[in-house]
């Protein structure tokens, strides 16, 4: 899967981006699979990460 957010789109829709992503986190720990998180934004690669 591959989703891309202009800057505006993230602040607008942080909420939205969370939930995503708890989802994706959720998801992974079930399912066991790898993901790759590219961002800008550190402090949420930081909650994503196992390792940054």
């Amino acid at each position: 899967m591959t989703a891309d957010l202009s800057t505006q789109q993230y602040l607008h829709g942080f909420l939205f981006v969370a939930n995503i992503l708890r989802e994706l986190k959720g998801l992974q720990n079930r399912f066991g699979f790898a993901m790759l998180y590219i961002t800008h934004e550190l402090h949420l690669a930081r909650k994503v990460a196992a390792q940054l």
